[in-house]
C-alpha cells in the first residue's frame, strides 16, 4: 500500500489503531511491516502499543492532548495537579497531563506530550464530568474532586498547605468536598479536609 493511500485514509482522524489496519487491502503483515518503515521516516508516530497518530503535515484534525489521555488509559479522568492549574486553585502551569485511573499506575511519553496516572481505588472513581475538545470528549475531575485526589494520593505528604499555594478557595464548593469525601472512607483524608477547610476560613478572615 502507498503512504499516500495511507495517509487519506486516516487523515481526518486524530489517531488510529493497529486493530484498524484490518480494515485496510493487502496482506496485514505486509502493512504492519509498512507501518514500522513509515513510523522509522517519522511519517507516522507511535503514542503507545497499538495507538498510531499521522505527522502533523498529513494530518487534518487536531489531536488534543487531554482527549488523548483518556484514550490511552481508559478508564480514566484528568486530575490532580493538572486539574488544579487549569482550575486556578494553584498558580503553576503544568506541563504533565495528570490523571487517576481503577488500572495500575503508569506513564506515557510521545510527540504530543507526558502523560502521568495513579491508581484510585474503584469507589473513588467519580466526581468527573465531561468536556469537549473540537468534535472529541474527555473527562475532568470537577475542582473538589481534583483536589481530594490530590490530598488523597498525596497523603503522607500532606503537612503544610502553604508549600502547595493554593488560591481562589472562593470558587470551591465546600458541600460538594464534602460529598465526595465520602467515597474515600478514609479517616486520615477527613482529618486533612477538615485542617484544609479551617485553613480556608483562616485565609478569608485574614484577607478581610
Amino acid at each position: 500500500m502507498k503512504y499516500q493511500d495511507f495517509k487519506n485514509k486516516f487523515k481526518n482522524t486524530p489517531f488510529f489503531r493497529s486493530t484498524n489496519l484490518a480494515q485496510l487491502p493487502g496482506s496485514l503483515q505486509m502493512l504492519r511491516n509498512q507501518l514500522h518503515k513509515w513510523k522509522t521516516q517519522e511519517l507516522v508516530f507511535q503514542l503507545k502499543k497499538g495507538i498510531y497518530t499521522l505527522n502533523k503535515n498529513d494530518r487534518h484534525t487536531r489531536l488534543d492532548p487531554l482527549v488523548l489521555s483518556n484514550t490511552l488509559v481508559s478508564p480514566s479522568y484528568i486530575s490532580l495537579e493538572y486539574a488544579l492549574s487549569v482550575y486556578g486553585l494553584i498558580p503553576e502551569k503544568i506541563e504533565v497531563i495528570t490523571a487517576v485511573s481503577t488500572k495500575k499506575t503508569q506513564q506515557y511519553s510521545n510527540i504530543i506530550g507526558h502523560f502521568t496516572y495513579q491508581h484510585l481505588k474503584q469507589a473513588a472513581f467519580t466526581g468527573y464530568i465531561q468536556k469537549q475538545a473540537d468534535t472529541y470528549f474527555y473527562f475532568m475531575a470537577t475542582k473538589e474532586k481534583a483536589l481530594l485526589d490530590f490530598f488523597y494520593l498525596n497523603i503522607n505528604q500532606i503537612t503544610d498547605f502553604e508549600a502547595y499555594r493554593f488560591q481562589n478557595f472562593e470558587t470551591l464548593n465546600l458541600k460538594t468536598l464534602k460529598k465526595y469525601l465520602v467515597a474515600y472512607n478514609n479517616k486520615k483524608l477527613n482529618t486533612i479536609v477538615l485542617n484544609f477547610i479551617k485553613y480556608i476560613k483562616q485565609q478569608e478572615y485574614q484577607s478581610l
